[in-house]
């Protein structure tokens, strides 16, 4: 065989009884074999999707903003970051399309998004964060995200107020996020990202005469104002409005409920921002009495100091008057509130208050402006003139004037009825149950200070109330309803009975808040509902479509085939080597059957079936770590069906698997031939420069230095090499730099072994330890002889083309039957990077 580029002859002391050594060395002296640099390879992209749904009223109306609009966004104003499970920054997806659904009832911005997205790490998860309507600056660059915390990237996304107040359909910035997922395009079905419900990071002010002051029974809020005889609204002047917001809030439960996706207190950017001193929007007023979907605004702290309201609906400033010239409020100038001079503008001040209990007794308080929250300012009546200008009206109290604020979050309440007082809102309000019967939810919240109850309900449907939050028991904070029908039908039933009864309460069922009425539709129908759903847990609150069974599989717990997580081993179920899951099946005597689309080796067991057609399953799959194949995995998609016999409806589900090796093996070179694994017949050269390995690995490792003496013992042939931490594996293999000290001019080594462990910080593969040779030596150039000094400790190098010159000589005379007898000492080649 031939022997090509370079050959080393290292001269030890056996050089004095003649016998040299000889050893291949890589051209030009380093591991890449062509003198380049590795450029990194990105690979483990796939494209996904996900369903985004934004937030808004059903009822139509068209004003500056639509409420299309408030909603809308397109791709190039998208971008969607990726964070770990320890919520740091991984890396930036990239968004390829956004499709609105297209429908013209769709009043919530809902669409679906596509993008490339990477392989989520072993043992980790991908949760995908999106920011609609943002702007690209330089410190937000991906580039410049990488080790950041999430909360630490969140807080360089902010957006300041338009010019002049003035926002346009598709620039208001939302934020949304996704359940923590695992991306892994080599299953063979990759896991839906589900969907991300957009959060407007504005809060939503609309001012109004005598707004929708609808009659007893009315089913929606239409966004109309009744206005006030003689009265006209002619200027509108927002003060102390922050200029810029952030985009996403403060995740932690002080400042957001995610279950409920709810701000509770401001996120301020940090600097506190500057506010305006004042906008107007008076051009924006409609018929003389109505501001609608005009005046978004960013968050805003308001501190809750009690302020009064007098008999006539003044509101009396605090003491400090500083403050109260701080705090964000509204400037209205009225004409007609002067009998005497009906053509005379007058100004009143508004604030933000609460009132809680009922007239005669309440107590206000001042309400922060917060994300995603509506803030409907009604003008209920004017009682007389107001102050002479601007001015004095700013430092109150805007005495004449009865108004109210009514506030409540749009993430949940999209349908709101309002009095012109109080409102009322319902998340649902049409309920479908099938032959069986079964429970169906809604969110209810009013800000009737007794709460609501629901009246009208006939015998053959329950219902029970709790709270939305377990920590918010007040009658005005949100409750969830559950309805539940026990009883099997032959027939189908509806309430009410007539569709022409929707609205009478004494035929129909609603919900009831001081005069308001919201009225609801049940239907029980005969028809057998056939479905099937797969589930992560038996409260089946978690959808499931993807299942990763551990590699150790049926052999987990045996020696060296566990998982340790911060010093615990895991259990065969924490590890993932058996997994439960749940299928839940209408009707509920309907078990489902299960079909590969190819053969495998996962064992799926029933383990019971519980009430409420409830099956219960687990998955496991032989040990696939037992073979010479480092990186082995199986996968597979099983559909699971169930059929109606008697109907022959049937309903399926996909659930995919998958198994999969996880290792980090070390190489010599780039082309991952040579593993350090093995007996290793490559070296490196001690000449103080940077050298590297390559690992291919599909898993997160780490690599510290065991050892790096040398033969004689007088010293380390690597000095320093702080422990290595890959994140981002590659199959195709990723350098591990290391520096060799450099004994060349002054040599006192001559050769040594540096040992080094790898290993996985989530244990999800042995920890392995492997060794590189180091040596150093002195490069010779071509020539037809070399000296070789008797005793020498340092090895030269020579160019292997003279041993291949060699080779061809002699093997010219074996092919002539020469006999050559050749010392049993001569050592085979190796190659060595320089």
């Amino acid at each position: 065989m031939r022997i090509k580029h370079y050959t080393l002859i290292v001269a030890f002391l056996a050089i004095s009884m003649g016998i040299p050594l000889v050893q291949g060395c890589s051209d030009p002296f380093d591991e890449y074999g062509n003198g380049g640099t590795e450029m990194p390879i990105r690979d483990g992209w796939t494209s996904v999707s996900m369903s985004v749904e934004g937030l808004g009223l059903r009822n139509p109306l068209t004003r500056s903003l639509t409420p299309e609009g408030e909603n809308s966004t397109a791709a190039e104003r998208i971008r969607v970051l990726v964070f770990d499970k320890d919520n740091k920054f991984s890396y930036e997806a990239k968004v390829t399309s956004y499709i609105p659904s297209g429908n013209p009832a769709d009043k919530k911005g809902k669409g679906t998004m596509t993008l490339l997205a990477k392989n989520t790490p072993s043992g980790d998860t991908s949760t995908f964060v999106m920011l609609a309507n943002v702007t690209r600056s330089a410190n937000t660059d991906a580039d410049g995200l990488a080790g950041k915390t999430r909360e630490e990237v969140m807080q360089l996304f902010t957006f300041s107020m338009p010019d002049k107040g003035v926002w346009k359909d598709g620039e208001l910035p939302m934020w949304g996020v996704s359940d923590p997922v695992r991306v892994d395009h080599s299953a063979g079905a990759v896991p839906k990202l589900g969907t991300v419900y957009l959060v407007r990071a504005v809060a939503r002010v609309d001012v109004g005469l005598n707004l929708s002051n609808m009659s007893e029974g009315a089913s929606t809020f239409d966004e109309k104002a009744g206005g006030i005889e003689g009265i006209t609204l002619t200027k509108v002047f927002f003060y102390n409005t922050n200029t810029t917001g952030r985009v996403s809030p403060f995740e932690n439960g002080i400042y957001w409920d995610e279950a409920n996706r709810k701000a509770k207190q401001p996120s301020i950017p940090d600097p506190a921002p500057a506010v305006t001193g004042k906008i107007d929007r008076t051009s924006s007023i409609v018929d003389e009495k109505i501001l609608l979907r005009e005046v978004y605004v960013p968050e805003a702290v308001n501190a809750p100091t009690a302020a009064t309201q007098g008999a006539n609906g003044e509101t009396l400033p605090e003491n400090n008057t500083e403050n109260y010239l701080k705090r964000p409020y509204i400037v209205v100038g009225l004409t007609g509130a002067d009998k005497s001079r009906p053509d005379k503008e007058t100004f009143f001040r508004i604030d933000y208050l609460k009132r809680t209990g009922a007239e005669a007794d309440a107590t206000y308080e001042y309400l922060p402006l917060l994300r995603n929250h509506r803030y409907l300012v009604n003008i209920k009546a004017v009682g007389g003139p107001g102050f002479d200008t601007e001015e004095d009206a700013r430092k109150g109290p805007a005495a004449n004037i009865m108004y109210n604020v009514v506030v409540w979050n749009e993430s949940m309440m999209s349908d709101v009825l309002y009095d012109g007082q109080y409102m009322l809102g319902v998340s649902a309000d049409h309920f479908t149950f099938y032959r069986e019967g079964g429970s169906l939810t809604a969110k209810v919240q009013t800000s009737w200070p007794e709460g609501f109850t629901i009246e009208g309900l006939p015998a053959w449907i329950g219902y029970s109330i709790k709270p939305s939050d377990p920590d918010k028991t007040a009658p005005t904070d949100e409750k969830t309803v559950t309805f539940t029908v026990t009883e099997h039908v032959d027939a189908s039933r509806m309430w009410p009975e007539k569709p022409e009864d929707a609205q009478d309460a004494l035929k129909a069922a609603y919900v009831k808040a001081g005069r308001m009425k919201w009225f609801l539709g049940f239907e029980q129908s005969k028809d057998i509902n056939v479905t099937l759903q797969i589930f992560a847990d038996e409260a089946c609150s978690r959808p499931l479509e993807f299942i990763e069974v551990n590699q150790y599989g049926e052999s987990y717990g045996q020696a060296d085939k566990v998982i340790t997580k911060d010093g615990q081993t895991l259990t065969a179920e924490e590890a993932g080597a058996r997994v439960t899951f749940y299928v839940k099946t209408e009707p509920h005597d309907l078990e489902p059957v299960f079909h590969a689309e190819a053969a495998n080796p996962f064992k799926i067991e029933k383990a019971g079936q519980l009430a409420g057609g409830i099956w219960k399953y687990t998955v496991t799959a032989p040990d696939i770590t037992g073979n010479t194949e480092y990186f082995d995995n199986f996968n597979t998609t099983y559909t699971l069906t169930v059929t109606h016999v008697g109907t022959g409806k049937s309903a399926s589900g996909k659930l995919s698997l998958l198994q999969k090796e996880y290792n980090a093996i070390p190489f010599f070179d780039k082309f991952l031939h040579q593993s350090l694994l093995v007996s290793s017949n490559s070296i490196y050269l001690m000449d103080g420069k940077q050298k590297q390995y390559y690992v291919k690995a599909n898993s997160e490792y780490k690599i510290e230095l065991v050892s790096a003496l040398s033969d004689n013992n007088a010293g380390n042939v690597i000095e320093d090499f702080a422990l290595f931490y890959e994140k981002d594996p590659s199959l195709s293999g990723k350098p591990v730099p290391f520096i060799a000290v450099d004994d060349m001019v002054s040599p006192r080594l001559y050769s040594g072994k540096a040992k080094f462990k790898i290993y996985s910080p989530d244990g999800l593969f042995p920890e392995r330890e492997f060794e590189l040779e180091l040596v150093s030596g002195i490069v010779q150039p071509e020539a037809n002889t070399y000296m070789l000094k008797a005793g020498a400790k340092q090895g030269i190098f020579i160019p292997v083309s003279r041993v291949n010159t060699a080779y061809e000589y002699y093997k010219k005379l074996l092919d002539h039957d020469a006999v050559l007898v050749i010392s049993r000492d001569f050592p085979v080649a190796k190659r060595i990077s320089c």
